[in-house]
């Protein structure tokens, strides 16, 4: 299981349009014509965020699952204390 240690919604996505990825954009451009895609930049950059927001959403799933299971062990050792606490 994927361990999360921060809420993922409150993520920011990378500008994938800036000039610090324009070395990725070209070579997956590149690869992509290759292999007889057409793609231009902005596309690619596009790409790119959804592909960002699909890891971004299977680390929230993970985030939810991780919550609610928290959720679960409290109420369980809180029906638990209070069992004890009537039995005492």
């Amino acid at each position: 299981m994927v361990t999360i240690d921060k809420n993922p919604n409150r993520d920011t996505p990378p500008n994938f349009q800036a000039a610090e990825y324009n070395l990725i954009r070209r070579a997956l451009i590149t690869q992509n014509q290759t292999d007889g895609i057409e793609i231009d930049d902005e596309g690619m950059a596009k790409l790119l965020l959804d592909a960002w927001e699909e890891e971004r959403q299977v680390r929230q799933t993970a985030w939810d699952k991780a919550g609610a299971a928290e959720e679960r062990e409290r109420a369980e050792a809180e029906a638990e204390r209070l069992r004890e606490e009537d039995e005492a």
